[in-house]
């Protein structure tokens, strides 16, 4: 919030802190886009979030997130320390509503296709299954 502050931009930043899963899509349903620019960051959760209601995603080229994200496909992977690209991404996305509609759609169909859970059940039952065979 400081930072926020020392750039002059306190005023157009909202620091929402703890959201209800409710407040979370009832939030992303309303943007244009989800903007990610940690530097540190886990599996990156808040992805499949704005995949599952069709919004497209901006990243910072970092692991994971650089593995979840397909650039110009599902969302765009950007330069964490180049704030100029950062602005060209969100300015194409909120300038061009059927492209990143496009986009969103794009990440939904992955979401659906790639983190569903009967594909993570599947996946964990073949890794439990090999790890019983190299035991037994």
């Amino acid at each position: 919030q400081k930072l926020a502050e020392d750039l002059g931009v306190a005023g157009k930043v909202e620091f929402m802190g703890y959201l209800s899963h409710e407040e979370k899509v009832r939030i992303l349903r309303k943007v244009s886009a989800l903007v990610l620019p940690s530097l540190f960051e886990g599996f990156g959760m808040v992805i499949l979030e704005a995949w599952a209601c069709k919004k497209p995603v901006i990243v910072a080229d970092l692991p994971p997130l650089n593995q979840i994200v397909e650039h110009g496909r599902d969302g765009f992977i950007v330069n964490p320390f180049k704030p100029e690209e950062w602005m060209k991404y969100i300015l194409l996305l909120t300038s061009n509503k059927e492209f990143a509609k496009e986009l969103g759609f794009n990440g939904y169909s992955k979401l659906v296709e790639k983190y569903n859970i009967r594909n993570w059940i599947t996946r964990f039952e073949r890794l439990y299954k090999e790890l019983i065979e190299s035991f037994s």
